[in-house]
């Protein structure tokens, strides 16, 4: 992972690069002697997919600001004393994005939607209960707060929702699920939570704001901590029978759904060992997750020698 910071005597450093609406993320190398218009050149190039051939704008924020007036334009006229900056180490440290609108931007890019006030306390994000249905037809529900709910399905229908879905281009990271009806990419596909909910549940709600902030995501259902799956894939995912590497980058699948059938109609044999590609999720917060993975197929392993059983966990 990148560190948006300078090393010593360094004459080139790599930083990165967000989008503002689409919040897919890329990295380029900014060197003491760019030019603003190459470099503008460069981050065309690298967001390309969401761009096209359409006008775009640089912009930066400071770190973890909320405040939409604090964004600065990125111009050939001061891209100097952004380069100065930036190899300087000067706090507040900023952020740069890249939008395609063609105008101002007059919402804050999806990543700072930080929770605040009371709504800090809510796990869901807002207010609300989301209710989704999973693939037996029951329904899954996670209510703000809720410190009994074990599900990590967020609303379908939410801005942070689709706006993950979009990032991933309406596919499942996993199966490999695609579907280009609107109707479908609502029902048959969700947002799973990579830092869980249930996780966040189980502590005390003054505490929660800053477990979130320790794992720079700050908001439970920051796309940051995000990715889509379908909807039979996201039940294994919440039950621990899939997994994410982090040293491999790769997927994990337990022993005990291996010849189960996704929704591509393939056996999820066939994924095991597939490369995850996250680019945008922070390897912290999948480490995280991998670690409760291995615990819990660790548990159910334990558990099937003592029932002298099969070892259902063993991965």
């Amino acid at each position: 992972e990148h560190r948006d910071e300078a090393a010593p005597g360094a004459e080139t450093l790599t930083i990165p690069v967000w989008h503002w609406e689409h919040l897919s993320r890329s990295s380029i190398a900014l060197s003491k002697l760019s030019s603003y218009h190459l470099f503008e050149a460069q981050v065309g190039e690298l967001f390309s997919d969401e761009i096209g051939s359409n006008e775009f704008r640089l912009y930066t924020l400071p770190f973890e600001s909320d405040e939409l007036d604090e964004k600065l334009r990125l111009t050939s006229e001061n891209f100097t004393q952004f380069i100065e900056d930036k190899f300087s180490g000067k706090r507040p440290r900023r952020i740069l994005y890249v939008s395609n609108t063609g105008s101002t931007p007059t919402k804050l890019p999806m990543l700072l939607s930080k929770l605040s006030g009371n709504k800090r306390e809510s796990i869901a994000g807002d207010n609300s209960s989301t209710v989704s249905n999973n693939s037996s037809g029951n329904k899954r529900e996670s209510s703000a707060g809720d410190s009994k709910s074990n599900s990590s399905t967020l609303s379908r229908n939410s801005k942070k929702a689709l706006c993950c879905k979009r990032r991933d281009k309406f596919t499942c990271r996993l199966c490999d699920y695609y579907t280009d009806c609107e109707e479908a990419q609502t029902k048959q596909l969700e947002a799973a939570h990579i830092y869980e909910i249930e996780e966040l549940a189980a502590i005390p709600k003054e505490e929660r704001h800053k477990i979130l902030e320790a794992m720079e995501i700050y908001d439970i259902n920051n796309p940051l901590n995000l990715i889509t799956l379908c909807e039979v894939c996201h039940n294994f995912f919440d039950e621990q029978r899939i997994g994410i590497n982090t040293e491999s980058n790769n997927w994990i699948i337990t022993a005990s759904i291996m010849n189960k059938i996704s929704q591509t109609k393939r056996p999820y044999k066939v994924f095991h060992g597939k490369t995850v590609g996250f680019d945008t999720i922070p390897k912290h917060v999948l480490a995280h997750r991998y670690g409760r993975f291995t615990a819990k197929a660790h548990s159910r392993e334990v558990m099937s020698i003592e029932s002298g059983g099969a070892m259902d966990g063993k991965i």
